[in-house]
């Protein structure tokens, strides 16, 4: 991969963390759900991983699965449990959170269900 430069940050992404979904007894609950007012909007580059694009099987169906690699300045609280959300609504499931540089960028690795 080449250096990243900051303008090279061409898109904005939502990054939004898992919120635990109460219980119906009122307390926290083992279920999660991704509220927008529970992320942050950072500039990203993108770049899609012909390698990686690939079927998974979902109930009785076959889908197409994409993956991408986005780009970020480094931050310390991102892992595999958030999702991305671009501009146009597509999200992304993140499967892996790599450092590059040090503390300089984030690579992040996410999968999108087709």
């Amino acid at each position: 991969m080449k250096n990243l430069q900051a303008g090279d940050l061409d898109r904005v992404i939502h990054l939004i963390k898992p919120t635990p979904k109460e219980s119906r007894f009122g307390g926290p609950g083992t279920e999660v759900e991704y509220l927008p007012e529970n992320g942050v909007k950072v500039w990203a580059n993108r770049k899609d991983e012909i390698a990686g694009a690939s079927e998974e099987v979902e109930g009785k169906r076959v889908t197409a699965v994409s993956l991408v690699s986005f780009s970020i300045r480094y931050r310390s609280d991102i892992n595999p449990t958030w999702r991305i959300v671009e501009e146009g609504g597509q999200v992304y499931n993140i499967v892996h959170v790599a450092e590059q540089g040090r503390r300089q960028w984030l690579v992040i690795k996410a999968k999108h269900h087709d």
